[in-house]
């Protein structure tokens, strides 16, 4: 599937991600893009902008999410403190396992929808 370019911070209608499915929140999109990107580390600026919040609820949200041990500050860029989902966390984990569990569900489901 080939997606449209897009403004950062804008979000393609039609899709959310498979937790924003569930819980429509700022916290389900941050948590959308970081499970998915897991690989990689962001700044609070590129969490906010990938995920379509504003900054100063990415903040908030990322550190509340560090607090309860879900993401895990990795390094310094500059003035930029980044961060990755916490490899190590069973919160983390559990997310995790819901996320792909609706993103299977979905596709399943869209895939029925189609043969029909």
């Amino acid at each position: 599937m080939v997606m449209a370019a897009q403004a950062p911070g804008q979000q393609l209608e039609g899709c959310v991600g498979p937790l924003a499915s569930i819980l429509p929140c700022p916290e389900s999109r941050i948590l959308d893009h970081m499970i998915t990107m897991k690989a990689f580390d962001y700044s609070i600026t590129d969490i906010a902008s990938l995920s379509g919040v504003g900054v100063k609820t990415a903040l908030r949200i990322v550190r509340r999410l560090e607090s309860d041990g879900v993401l895990l500050r990795t390094r310094n860029v500059g003035r930029a403190i980044m961060f990755k989902v916490n490899p190590g966390s069973e919160r983390a984990k559990t997310l995790e396992k819901l996320s792909f569990q609706v993103a299977h569900e979905r596709i399943m489901d869209a895939a029925s929808a189609n043969e029909q």
